[in-house]
């Protein structure tokens, strides 16, 4: 349920219009990313021998609306990240299971271990329509150069 106000619905209107293409500039910036994380020899199967990147299921068409990958000393590399001016994000710090706000459920540390691993790795990487090409490579280099 929402409640646009006119002005609102108006933009909506056309800007859902561009949306297709939208998304579909955001599978050519996941494409770009791993083709490039590939080139640079940095993926791996598992964060104990490098940069593991998103799932994608041929079934399916994925928006990539976050590209996230999962990182060995993710929170370094955050900040190596940062410190070259470089954004990434870190949406989900805290498993849900692991939140205050869903403690009744009885969880505790280790129940998921999986989750709690992931917890740790996962980084969210610059992705939006007009990323450039370029700006794709120099994401790729900085963390190229980390684990250099």
């Amino acid at each position: 349920n929402s409640r646009l106000d006119s002005i609102q619905a108006a933009v909506l209107e056309v800007k859902l219009r561009y949306l297709p293409l939208w998304n579909q500039q955001r599978r050519d910036c996941a494409a770009l990313y791993d083709r490039l994380f590939r080139e640079a020899g940095l993926i791996a199967d598992s964060t104990a021998q490098g940069v593991v990147l998103p799932i994608t299921d041929a079934r399916a068409e994925h928006v990539f609306h976050q590209y996230v990958v999962r990182a060995p000393r993710r929170d370094a590399l955050r900040q190596y990240l940062t410190e070259h001016k470089i954004g990434s994000e870190i949406y989900y710090p805290i498993p849900l299971h692991e939140q205050t706000s869903l403690a009744s459920l009885g969880y505790k540390h280790g129940d998921l271990p999986v989750t709690e691993q992931a917890a740790t790795e996962v980084l969210a990487l610059p992705i939006y329509p007009e990323l450039r090409d370029d700006e794709q490579q120099t994401v790729v280099d900085a963390i190229a150069a980390f684990y250099a």
